[in-house]
């Protein structure tokens, strides 16, 4: 950082400190009270505006913003191998709940499902992340969707595993799978 900017960034600093010690800072209290008392009323007013212009905004350059949001993802997935894997996971979550005819879908944290604690149990992909699939270890059909406990067990740390995208292809909805089994082996 040149010198210039240091200097003035560090009498920035002081000017603040000397404001708060003398409280100059009168103005910032008056908002306060003031939005503390008419929360409802600039809530409603910013929502309306808001929602009108990021409405149209976003319908003018939807095109661009998909572009721009599918580029970011790609990259991201490449850098991050944590990134990709909570896609991967969000993505079933959601065909899991379309599959099961639940149309309105809540957040994750509503359903009790923790991303990152799966993540953390899956640990890295064993192998080249193009072959392997995560595998819920009792198939998402055993599991009633209208119950909280159950989608609660559905999507636990406990329940996922990296499986080889064929041999998880070949598992579908079975319980008890053994890939060697499968292959004719022990």
């Amino acid at each position: 950082m040149p010198y210039a900017k240091h200097h003035i960034k560090k009498k920035e600093k002081e000017r603040n400190k000397r404001r708060v010690l003398e409280g100059d800072f009168k103005d910032r209290i008056d908002y306060k009270e003031y939005y503390q008392k008419n929360k409802k009323l600039i809530k409603e007013k910013y929502k309306s505006k808001y929602k009108k212009t990021h409405k149209e905004y976003y319908q003018k350059h939807k095109n661009e913003i998909l572009k721009r949001n599918d580029i970011y993802k790609r990259n991201r997935r490449k850098l991050d191998k944590n990134f990709d894997t909570l896609l991967r996971l969000r993505n079933r979550v959601t065909m899991a709940f379309r599959l099961k005819n639940i149309n309105k879908i809540k957040t994750a944290d509503k359903y009790g499902i923790n991303y990152q604690s799966i993540i953390k149990h899956l640990g890295p992909c064993p192998g080249e992340r193009n072959n392997y699939h995560i595998d819920h270890i009792k198939p998402l059909c055993k599991f009633n969707f209208n119950d909280l406990k159950q989608i609660k067990l559905a999507f636990a740390p406990e329940n996922h595993q990296w499986l080889l995208a064929e041999d998880n292809l070949r598992k579908s909805a079975k319980l008890n799978y053994n890939p060697r089994k499968a292959l004719g082996g022990v």
